[in-house]
């Protein structure tokens, strides 16, 4: 993953808005995060899968293109995946000049700080499964490029020119 960031210390005559120009390889993907800023993006090169966690817990899961954007309001989980066969480049825009990483939560980071017997409570798991937690504060990571969206009972799958918010 590269990324450059935009915010108002860097382009002082914007106040309003932030952005970042970030950069995914075919098969990586910025882990489950959510910002304090809502995320507009619009993708500049290559193909990308998109998944956000809708307010009453069902998940939007869906692929993108050149020229096409995207919108995660504030608060809602997401993640973003490069696809092949080149990844992926695309711009980020923020709704608050001076965002940064300070304004993103990332799901590793959550769960790293609640204790094992709890994360079992919730999950149904054997809280050996989280004894040792091997999350390092990264935010992307390099796995196999899928191929095709896997229809599941709990996620909704759309086409990339469906709204996140739909």
């Amino acid at each position: 993953m590269s990324l450059e960031r935009f915010p108002v210390g860097v382009l002082p005559s914007s106040k309003d808005i932030a952005g970042v120009n970030m950069r995914l390889t075919a098969g990586s993907y910025r882990e489950m995060h959510w910002h304090t800023a809502d995320e507009w993006a619009y993708v500049l090169y290559g193909n990308a899968r998109v998944t956000v966690m809708n307010p009453d817990g069902t998940m939007f899961i869906g692929d993108v293109g050149e020229g096409d954007l995207w919108l995660f309001p504030a608060g809602f989980p997401h993640s973003i995946q490069g696809l092949g066969p080149d990844g992926t480049e695309f711009l980020l825009v923020f709704n608050q000049g001076n965002f940064s990483e300070d304004g993103t939560m990332l799901l590793s980071e959550t769960v790293a700080h609640i204790p094992p017997e709890v994360l079992a409570k919730n999950t149904g798991l054997d809280k050996s499964v989280f004894a040792q937690r091997p999350w390092r504060h990264s935010t992307s990571f390099p796995v196999a490029c899928p191929t095709g969206i896997a229809i599941r009972q709990d996620c909704r799958i759309a086409s990339a020119r469906t709204s996140v918010l739909d």
